[in-house]
């Protein structure tokens, strides 16, 4: 806990004296909590413990698909994978080409409607889920390097402004910023870390509660599914082949 606490001042200390003494936040936006919410984020951090085991699951099924079905080819599975990613990205909207914009948006539900087809930020959101879902795990099973924590974070960002559209009277970006702490506290295993990384995003101590009850939610729910993080059995599936 505390060598958590020590890494992330440092890492925060070291970002702001590289950006010349800034200690804007990420997102500047209002954020509220009540002894109300309470009940809701741990639902929220119910569904997203099972949904992140359920992507880890997903994601390490395929790079083991694409370990057994191409094995050495590289440049086929490179060039079949990358071929189906571009059609896919291709038939879709300028905000998916660019996970800090759609980031961005998700955290502020800031969507330019005049040139989306989709009216609703909810059925948005939804959309955003289904498409990252499975592009995230296409690109597992190509072996290439990309990375999922960009993908984690916005995934429980998508969940978390879905459920948080869905109560009335409450902050939805609450909801958003704790969904992306327990997507990743669900598949990383890391509840403070995970905590402490949606909290540098806002630099708003309201939202310490909110996060902290999803993330510890997230990671119980997941852990009784298997108590290895997505990392670790990535690192197992190279070992063993």
């Amino acid at each position: 806990m505390l060598l958590v606490i020590v890494t992330t001042f440092i890492a925060d200390s070291s970002a702001i004296f590289l950006q010349g003494g800034s200690n804007k936040p990420a997102f500047a936006i209002n954020l509220s909590f009540s002894p109300n919410d309470f009940f809701y984020l741990v639902i929220l951090g119910l569904i997203i413990g099972i949904f992140a085991e359920f992507y880890c699951k997903y994601v390490l099924m395929m790079q083991n698909l694409g370990k057994k079905l191409y094995q050495n080819k590289f440049v086929i599975k490179m060039s079949l994978c990358g071929f189906i990613l571009g059609t896919i990205y291709s038939l879709l909207g300028d905000e998916f080409h660019d996970l800090d914009k759609l980031k961005k948006i998700i955290a502020t539900q800031n969507l330019d409607f005049s040139i989306n087809p989709v009216e609703n930020i909810t059925i948005w959101a939804i959309l955003v889920v289904f498409i990252l879902f499975i592009t995230s795990g296409l690109a597992a099973a190509v072996g290439a390097p990309g990375g999922l924590f960009y993908p984690m974070l916005i995934l429980g960002g998508a969940i978390g402004l879905i459920i948080g559209s869905l109560i009335p009277e409450n902050a939805p970006n609450t909801y958003v910023f704790a969904g992306m702490g327990a997507f990743v506290a669900g598949c990383s295993r890391t509840p403070i870390t995970a905590m402490f990384l949606a909290f540098a995003l806002t630099k708003n101590l309201i939202i310490l509660k909110p996060v902290l009850i999803s993330c510890i939610t997230s990671f119980l729910i997941a852990r009784l599914f298997n108590e290895k993080s997505i990392y670790e059995r990535q690192i197992q599936i190279e070992i063993e082949n």
